[in-house]
């Protein structure tokens, strides 16, 4: 029988009350947990999630180091834990140049700053209340840096065909006890070509980072990059999508019929991922809310 997934669920503006009941039917249905993505203040939006919920597990995915001083995301952290204890995931992850420059926020050096930031985290924490700290990685280097500090890895959007290449960065040692993790977009439609092109549509985005194009060509979807750049110079986004093949989308994303996209997470399990975080898409809404909707009536 197939694992139940997580989900990612955002503080979207207005529709708190919306999430909140979202949050609470994921749990009476039995999901193990949700996560929240950055932009916005996912702290703050995991405190409240887990005080108005009572066994799922909320994590961060992911907390962006640059923007939240360590000291700063020490005690809050800290404060969680001890006011749900055992029931939060903090995810810590670099982001991305694009989203810094927008903000005037100086990107350092990701590997040497990650290190230092959890280091300081722990230090600041001492003895005190201390949640398991899921590092973000994308390409090798962070890989191995996240299973050596980390007490988990979260990779998003990763090729299932690659993932035994990022495996094989973890300590030997300690790939037993690491909170592996991975969120892929999802969507579900007996239209399997609607999906597709709901998935195309999620990858976009990712496809214009330069840090995306790179892992992409690492994972041996070079053709599918070198189009997608000829696009991205010309500003057409549709040409991008297009670039983008079937067979990336499939090894990336969890999309077509029901059985489909359990197939695909009883995949993601057996290739070694314990926390499968879907971020769903539909192909006939924009509502996110509804998506999530859809895609958990897959499981159950």
């Amino acid at each position: 029988m197939t694992n139940k997934p997580y989900f990612f669920l955002n503080d979207e503006p207005g529709r708190l009350t919306d999430v909140i009941a979202m949050v609470r039917e994921i749990e009476e249905r039995g999901f193990p947990g949700v996560f929240s993505e950055s932009p916005g203040d996912n702290i703050a939006l995991s405190l409240a999630l887990l005080d108005r919920t009572e066994k799922i597990t909320v994590g961060t995915g992911i907390a962006g180091i640059y923007l939240r001083h360590s000291h700063t995301m020490a005690t809050g952290v800290s404060l969680i834990e001890e006011l749900h204890p055992g029931r939060f995931l903090c995810g810590l992850g670099v982001s991305h140049v694009p989203f810094h420059e927008e903000m005037g926020v100086t990107f350092g050096k990701p590997l040497g700053d990650m290190r230092y930031y959890v280091e300081s985290i722990r230090e600041v924490i001492g003895a005190g209340p201390q949640p398991p700290i899921i590092v973000a990685a994308l390409r090798r280097k962070m890989s191995a840096l996240a299973g050596e500090i980390g007490d988990g890895v979260m990779w998003a959007n990763a090729a299932l065909s690659h993932l035994p290449v990022s495996l094989n960065q973890l300590p030997a040692g300690r790939r037993s006890e690491l909170l592996l993790s991975n969120s892929a977009p999802a969507c579900v439609s007996e239209d399997r070509d609607a999906a597709l092109a709901a998935i195309r549509r999620y990858l976009l985005f990712y496809m214009k980072l330069p840090a995306y194009q790179k892992y992409f060509i690492e994972a041996g979807y070079r053709h599918d990059v070198d189009s997608a750049r000829r696009a991205i110079e010309r500003h057409d986004d549709e040409a991008v999508m297009t670039s983008i093949s079937e067979k990336l989308a499939a090894d990336v994303g969890v999309f077509g019929t029901s059985a489909d996209v359990r197939a695909r997470a009883d995949d993601w399990a057996a290739a070694g991922i314990s926390h499968l975080v879907l971020d769903t898409v539909s192909a006939t809404s924009t509502d996110r809310l509804q998506a999530v909707r859809e895609v958990m009536d897959v499981f159950g």
